[in-house]
């Protein structure tokens, strides 16, 4: 018989909602950005296999999900975060399939074919992404680019504000020195720019109408914030919300492992040229020293199982990141 003291079981009962307060918000922002895996089963014949067992294995935090091919063989996974994946399926007669490093982008559909060769379940046929997963959006009519976190960290970006890369995609075009201020995706107005983050609307409102209008955020995202955005060009879906063209930003998330960093942005005029009416007036060049300091941490929460057990959560599938 397990028992509890008055003060544990109020600390239980804290701790709990906090955990469901977070679950919540979390599946309240994957409206957006979350996006699906999708795919058929066949044999090397080219026939469908029904009934085929298929599990989505997250790279990262080495969680699980199984699905059921249909009748036609296809199968679906729904609310898939972006980052890396492995697919494997198995049917009996068959060896056991997996398709490793399968790239999920934000809000994008990703389609990853398997093929299941005759023979023991035992063994096991691995290939990787570039031979199953299909490079073609064939899910919906969107016009997207993504931008990975390699760019978004290696790329210059004055202010280390990340939307300005997409001033850089093609379709979009600036025309105010304020970076993404004033953008026009495709010839719209920019009244019709959407920014989510994490699934949540930080377009600035006020200005979306203003002479300002553009791709202009309220809650500027830092370059440590960012681990990929995709931007939608054409035919947003109506699942999107308010904006015909839509960026969306995802935080980095936690992995099975405790992993962090620190950093310094340095900037200085060492290699400036001075201004031509400074040099007419014969005054020296501006002064400029910024320097621009974080961190990010990520890693599992580790739950006490004796106070979170008895509630029914499962604490080796909470993750956290931090910066």
């Amino acid at each position: 018989m397990m028992r509890f003291s008055l003060k544990q079981q109020s600390s239980a009962l804290v701790s709990g909602a906090i955990v469901l307060c977070l679950l919540f918000c979390l599946n309240a922002a994957a409206q957006t950005v979350n996006t699906t895996v999708t795919g058929v089963v066949r044999d090397t014949a080219g026939a469908i296999i029904p009934g085929a067992k298929v599990t989505l294995t997250d790279a990262a935090t080495k969680l699980s999900v199984n699905t059921t091919s249909n009748t036609d063989g296809f199968y679906l996974f729904n609310n898939v975060r972006s980052g890396y994946y492995m697919v494997a399926a198995e049917a009996t007669g068959f060896k056991k399939s997996e398709v490793r490093d399968v790239k999920v982008d934000v809000g994008v559909p990703a389609t990853v074919n398997v093929n299941l060769e005759p023979g023991q379940i035992a063994e096991v046929i691995t290939t990787t992404a570039s031979d199953a997963q299909s490079l073609v959006n064939t899910e919906n009519a969107q016009l997207t680019a993504t931008i990975f976190e390699k760019q978004i960290n290696d790329l210059p970006l004055n202010g280390r504000n990340p939307v300005q890369l997409a001033s850089l995609q093609a379709g979009v075009a600036s025309v105010s020195i304020n970076g993404t201020r004033n953008s026009t995706i495709n010839g719209m107005r920019g009244s019709f720019n959407n920014i989510t983050w994490d699934g949540i609307n930080i377009q600035e409102n006020y200005l979306r109408g203003g002479a300002s209008s553009g791709l202009f955020a309220q809650a500027a995202p830092s370059v440590v914030g960012v681990a990929e955005f995709t931007i939608v060009t054409q035919n947003a879906g109506a699942a999107d919300g308010t904006g015909a063209a839509q960026v969306k930003l995802v935080t980095p998330r936690g992995s099975s492992n405790f992993r962090g960093h620190l950093f310094e942005f340095h900037r200085n005029d060492a290699i400036d040229a001075n201004t031509f009416f400074n040099n007419a007036a014969d005054l020296d060049k501006e002064k400029l020293i910024q320097n621009q300091f974080g961190f990010g941490i990520g890693g599992p929460i580790k739950l006490p199982s004796k106070v979170f057990g008895p509630l029914g959560f499962d604490t080796s599938k909470l993750f956290f990141y931090a910066y």
